[in-house]
């Protein structure tokens, strides 16, 4: 983490979000998403955004039904909706009058050193100068060995980059639920324990992948951190205004405090 929690959030769009179905993006609701997303830039927050979607949208152009399986169809479709998925993050957050910066990573540009301190550098140079950057995995050229999996670890992983306070996961669920899913909302998450990870089912999504079990291990990874996540239902836009407003709103995972992380480590 860089330094001291700093007043930023991160906000990860999963595929189901963003999409009306397989290639087609759901342009209103990114519209009014880019609008709440400026709301919590003027109420003072640095915003970096995680966005998922270049796979489901290149499927579109390919007229392909299911994710793709083998690697060179996935990097295929990810090449095609990438162009897509940030030309609308531009117009609509230009909009609002902001300005975004498309970023694309690897595993690999996390786990080295020195690649990794040349990420950090950009992205704080970056918001220095009132920029969002909108982050997506670069499937293009990933592979098996060094590919994040999914766009959830990969918010959270930034979110410690850049020291957040807040990462939201906005999904086409409400938020962690009993009985895998089918039970009753869980609010709110003080220590993520085997009962709770045992409460996590996989995506059922055709242009997805991740589902809670992703959201979890990006929770876990967020709060050790000292950054809260949120899970919420991305398909209702003011979910991001009512968060802003200190609403209780899907999953929250309390953060882990320095002096907790002392204690569990002796």
């Amino acid at each position: 983490m860089t330094g001291q929690s700093r007043k930023r959030v991160v906000l990860k769009f999963g595929t189901g979000v963003l999409t009306l179905g397989v290639g087609q993006l759901h342009e209103e609701r990114i519209g009014r998403l880019c609008s709440y997303i400026k709301g919590w830039i003027d109420a003072g927050y640095q915003a970096i955004v995680v966005s998922s979607g270049s796979v489901g949208l290149g499927m579109g152009v390919l007229k392909l039904t299911e994710r793709p399986n083998d690697m060179p169809t996935l990097q295929a479709c990810a090449a095609i909706g990438q162009s897509d998925l940030v030309d609308i993050w531009k117009r609509e957050m230009g909009r609002n009058g902001v300005t975004i910066a498309q970023v694309l990573l690897t595993r690999e540009n996390l786990d080295c050193k020195n690649r990794y301190a040349g990420v950090q550098d950009t992205l704080e140079k970056l918001i220095a100068c009132g920029v969002v950057p909108v982050i997506n995995e670069n499937d293009t050229v990933s592979t098996e060995e060094i590919k994040f999996g999914d766009n959830d670890v990969l918010s959270a992983l930034v979110a410690a980059l850049v020291g957040a306070e807040k990462l939201i996961l906005l999904s086409t669920i409400e938020g962690l639920k009993t009985n895998h899913g089918e039970g009753k909302l869980v609010p709110a998450v003080k220590e993520i324990t085997p009962e709770i990870e045992a409460l996590a089912g996989d995506t059922r999504s055709k242009t997805a992948v991740g589902g809670m079990v992703s959201k979890l291990q990006a929770a876990k990874i967020a709060v050790h951190v000292g950054c809260g996540v949120n899970i919420v239902d991305g398909r209702e836009p003011q979910n991001l205004e009512r968060l802003l407003n200190g609403e209780a709103v899907g999953t929250f995972f309390n953060p882990v405090l320095s002096e907790e992380k002392d204690h569990s480590e002796n």
